[in-house]
């Protein structure tokens, strides 16, 4: 999926392995919609111009818990 808006994640997230910071336009490959069994929290991996992935990788909100994050802040 392509990155709509910037998101800086939580730093004090309890779940492994942290959550992923990106910016508008990144290109993010999610390998898991369910992360460890939490339901909202994606897993996904950061891929360069190429479709490669960069190695860079960590958990983020679902696109429903993002909209609800936006729209409580």
């Amino acid at each position: 999926m392509r990155a709509v808006s910037d998101y800086t994640g939580d730093a004090s997230s309890p779940l492994p392995p942290g959550e992923l910071n990106f910016a508008r336009g990144d290109v993010l490959f999610v390998d898991s919609t369910v992360h460890a069994g939490h339901t909202g929290v994606w897993h996904a991996w950061q891929l360069d111009a190429y479709g490669s992935c960069t190695g860079t990788h960590g958990i983020l909100p679902s696109l429903a818990r993002y909209a609800e994050l936006l729209l409580h802040t």
